[in-house]
């Protein structure tokens, strides 16, 4: 499972946070409008799918490799 989890961050970790930065950015885009709603969307939704990103980038993989170690 080491192995593995290094093959698939070393190909798929750059599109996952090109396409979670692209799609953030594009939700931060709708916080500069005067609709307060929209822009309090925009802020909310580009915010989570960073904290996302992240999650699925750093803590995924740790958690991956724990629950393997343990024999679960």
């Amino acid at each position: 499972p080491h192995e593995a989890l290094l093959t698939t961050m070393r190909t798929m970790g750059p599109p996952i946070a090109t396409g979670a930065i692209t799609t953030a950015v594009a939700f931060f885009a709708a916080g500069t409008t005067d609709f307060t709603g929209i822009a309090e969307l925009g802020f909310i939704a580009g915010g989570g799918i960073l904290l996302c990103a992240v999650a699925m980038l750093f803590v995924l993989p740790a958690v991956i490799q724990l629950v393997d170690r343990s024999g679960m």
